[in-house]
């Protein structure tokens, strides 16, 4: 995978979680939606498209304060240019009427 995306691949220890600072913090964002004590077999697909559509709109320090929305879709690759118009999606996942 890492050849053919031309691209290192580094993989943390499970049981360091300061290795993984990004993953610590989106995991602490995510229990603000789902405590921990909350079962989560009765989360339901809206709840969860609503939550992804907030944290993918929430500043992060490691992206200068941009949200990963902004950090993904505002580049200039054609990847990018052209995911946005293959699936449109509103800021909660839904997907938008044409």
């Amino acid at each position: 995978m890492a050849s053919n995306l031309e691209t290192r691949v580094y993989f943390a220890h499970p049981h360091d979680s300061w290795v993984r600072g990004l993953n610590e913090n989106t995991n602490g964002l995510i229990w603000q939606y789902f405590p921990k004590y909350r079962d989560m077999t009765t989360v339901t697909e809206h709840e969860i498209k609503r939550t992804m559509g907030k944290l993918n709109h929430h500043p992060r320090k490691s992206l200068g304060f941009r949200t990963p929305h902004v950090g993904f879709f505002d580049t200039k690759d054609l990847v990018t240019v052209i995911l946005p118009k293959l699936n449109q999606r509103d800021r909660w996942g839904r997907n938008m009427k044409k």
